[in-house]
C-alpha cells in the first residue's frame, strides 16, 4: 500500500488514506496496472502500479 509520494525534487506528501484498490487502466494518460485512489488532505488522486513502476494522475491531464 503507498504511505506517501515523493517527487522528483525531493518533497514527499503522505497519504492520508487508500479509498480503492482495483486492476485498471488510467483513462487520461493510458497505461494499465494497479490504480489506488487516495486521500491526501481534501484532495482524492489516483495512483498507478504498472509493473514496477509507480505514477499519478494528475487532475486535467488528457492524452493527446
Amino acid at each position: 500500500m503507498p504511505v506517501s509520494i515523493i517527487w522528483v525534487d525531493g518533497r514527499r506528501i503522505e497519504i492520508d488514506e487508500v479509498l480503492d484498490v482495483r486492476q485498471m487502466a488510467s483513462l487520461k494518460v493510458g497505461g494499465c496496472g494497479i490504480r489506488y485512489v487516495v486521500r491526501i488532505g481534501t484532495e482524492r488522486r489516483n495512483l498507478y502500479l504498472e509493473e514496477t513502476r509507480w505514477f499519478v494522475e494528475a487532475p486535467g491531464t488528457e492524452c493527446a
